[in-house]
Protein backbone atom coordinates (compact mmCIF):
# COMPACT_ATOMS: atom_id res chain seq x y z
CA UNK A 1 0.00 0.00 0.00
CA UNK A 2 2.74 2.49 0.94
CA UNK A 3 4.66 1.67 -2.25
CA UNK A 4 1.62 2.59 -4.36
CA UNK A 5 1.39 6.00 -2.65
CA UNK A 6 5.10 6.63 -3.19
CA UNK A 7 4.82 5.71 -6.88
CA UNK A 8 1.69 7.84 -7.31
CA UNK A 9 3.42 10.77 -5.65
CA UNK A 10 6.53 10.30 -7.76
CA UNK A 11 4.41 10.00 -10.91
CA UNK A 12 2.52 13.20 -10.06
CA UNK A 13 5.77 15.03 -9.36
CA UNK A 14 7.32 13.89 -12.66
CA UNK A 15 4.16 14.85 -14.55
CA UNK A 16 4.17 18.29 -12.97
CA UNK A 17 7.85 18.74 -13.79
CA UNK A 18 7.30 17.68 -17.41
CA UNK A 19 4.41 20.13 -17.78
CA UNK A 20 6.45 22.92 -16.25
CA UNK A 21 9.35 22.24 -18.59
CA UNK A 22 7.02 22.16 -21.59
CA UNK A 23 5.39 25.46 -20.67
CA UNK A 24 8.78 27.00 -20.00
CA UNK A 25 10.08 25.88 -23.40
CA UNK A 26 7.00 27.17 -25.20
CA UNK A 27 7.22 30.53 -23.46
CA UNK A 28 10.96 31.07 -23.84
CA UNK A 29 10.95 33.83 -26.36
CA UNK A 30 9.01 32.70 -29.38
CA UNK A 31 6.05 34.84 -28.38
CA UNK A 32 7.80 38.13 -27.59
CA UNK A 33 9.27 40.63 -30.04
CA UNK A 34 12.94 40.77 -30.88
CA UNK A 35 14.85 43.84 -29.78
CA UNK A 36 17.37 45.20 -27.34
CA UNK A 37 16.63 43.67 -23.97
CA UNK A 38 14.85 40.51 -25.11
CA UNK A 39 17.80 38.29 -24.21
CA UNK A 40 18.00 39.89 -20.76
CA UNK A 41 14.27 39.44 -20.20
CA UNK A 42 14.59 35.78 -21.11
CA UNK A 43 17.66 35.34 -18.90
CA UNK A 44 16.45 37.28 -15.85
CA UNK A 45 12.66 36.95 -15.89
CA UNK A 46 11.77 33.57 -17.32
CA UNK A 47 13.58 31.32 -14.84
CA UNK A 48 10.66 32.00 -12.49
CA UNK A 49 7.79 32.41 -14.94
CA UNK A 50 6.98 32.34 -18.63
CA UNK A 51 6.63 35.28 -20.94
CA UNK A 52 2.83 35.19 -20.82
CA UNK A 53 2.91 36.77 -17.34
CA UNK A 54 4.20 40.00 -18.84
CA UNK A 55 3.42 39.85 -22.56
CA UNK A 56 -0.32 40.05 -21.91
CA UNK A 57 0.08 43.16 -19.74
CA UNK A 58 0.10 46.78 -20.85
CA UNK A 59 1.78 48.99 -18.26
CA UNK A 60 3.32 52.43 -18.29
CA UNK A 61 7.09 52.74 -18.04
CA UNK A 62 6.68 53.70 -14.36
CA UNK A 63 4.50 50.66 -13.72
CA UNK A 64 7.06 48.41 -15.46
CA UNK A 65 9.80 49.99 -13.38
CA UNK A 66 7.84 49.26 -10.20
CA UNK A 67 7.10 45.70 -11.36
CA UNK A 68 10.78 45.03 -12.15
CA UNK A 69 11.81 46.51 -8.78
CA UNK A 70 9.36 44.13 -7.13
CA UNK A 71 10.84 41.16 -9.01
CA UNK A 72 14.36 42.25 -8.01
CA UNK A 73 13.22 42.35 -4.39
CA UNK A 74 11.91 38.79 -4.84
CA UNK A 75 15.24 37.52 -6.10
CA UNK A 76 15.62 38.41 -9.78
CA UNK A 77 19.33 38.95 -10.38
CA UNK A 78 20.75 41.58 -12.72
CA UNK A 79 22.75 44.78 -12.51
CA UNK A 80 20.99 48.14 -12.28
CA UNK A 81 21.94 48.79 -15.91
CA UNK A 82 20.47 45.44 -16.98
CA UNK A 83 17.24 46.14 -15.08
CA UNK A 84 17.05 49.50 -16.89
CA UNK A 85 17.34 47.70 -20.25
CA UNK A 86 14.62 45.24 -19.18
CA UNK A 87 12.27 48.07 -18.19
CA UNK A 88 12.95 49.84 -21.49
CA UNK A 89 12.21 46.65 -23.45
CA UNK A 90 9.01 45.93 -21.53
CA UNK A 91 7.76 49.52 -21.81
CA UNK A 92 8.48 49.63 -25.54
CA UNK A 93 6.89 46.30 -26.36
CA UNK A 94 4.22 45.95 -23.68
CA UNK A 95 3.59 49.54 -22.69
CA UNK A 96 0.64 51.83 -22.58
CA UNK A 97 0.46 55.57 -22.94
CA UNK A 98 1.27 57.49 -19.81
Amino acid sequence: MAKKRVFRGLFALLGSLALSMTLSTVAHGEDIPDGEGKDLVLKVCTPCHGTVEFSAKRLTRKEWDDKVDNMAARGARASDEEFDVIVKYLAKNFGKAE
